[in-house]
């Protein structure tokens, strides 16, 4: 496996242990608080995550297995070097201004239940280890389409990258609603 790869699945394991660490012993109660209603909640936040990432898990399968065919977006030479690097862009944590997300990885506005913090493990686990099944091939030369759209194609490597910094994005943003006025009880 390229050391590059190995160091994007360390960085997902990182993900996962900073969510643990900041969100693991929150009440369901604080779990699922909004600072404002077009607000999202942590548990909105990683709920989000998995609905994103289990996107990609056919195409990771079909890779790993070796029988992946790739839809048009992602056959055409160009158009996924220049995607790559402006979604990644468009997802960092620090990048200013909302990114519309479609409706199907819009979180439940309801009560998401309280294991949503070991969910999320499990299920960063699971990208994990699915990233480090697709050995048998470059990843800077196998190109994958967004979840968001079926026109948008980048490398898969650049998906790692993009799974990664999105991830980063919203764990900022579940903190920053820990820190927000009124949010309810000790946490830690």
């Amino acid at each position: 496996m390229p050391e590059d790869v190995t160091t994007i699945i360390a960085e997902v394991r990182d993900v996962s242990d900073e969510a643990d660490r900041r969100f693991g012993r929150l009440t369901p109660e604080q779990l699922n608080w909004r600072p404002a209603p077009e607000s999202w909640s942590v548990a909105q936040c990683l709920e989000h995550l998995i609905a994103m990432n289990a996107d990609f898990f056919p195409a990771f399968d079909a890779i790993a297995r070796g029988d992946y065919r790739p839809p048009m977006a992602a056959r055409l030479p160009l158009l996924p070097r220049l995607w790559g690097p402006l979604i990644l862009k468009a997802v960092q944590p620090g990048t200013r201004g909302k990114v519309k997300t479609r409706p199907r990885f819009v979180p439940s506005s309801s009560e998401i239940s309280g294991d949503v913090v070991s969910r999320f493990r499990a299920h960063q686990d699971d990208l994990a280890a699915r990233m480090g099944r697709m050995t048998n091939v470059d990843p800077r030369r196998v190109a994958v389409v967004s979840p968001m759209t079926g026109a948008v194609a980048y490398s898969l490597f650049d998906a790692y990258r993009i799974i990664v910094a999105h991830e980063r994005r919203h764990l900022a943003q579940a903190v920053r609603v820990t820190g927000s006025a009124g949010f309810p009880g000790p946490h830690k």
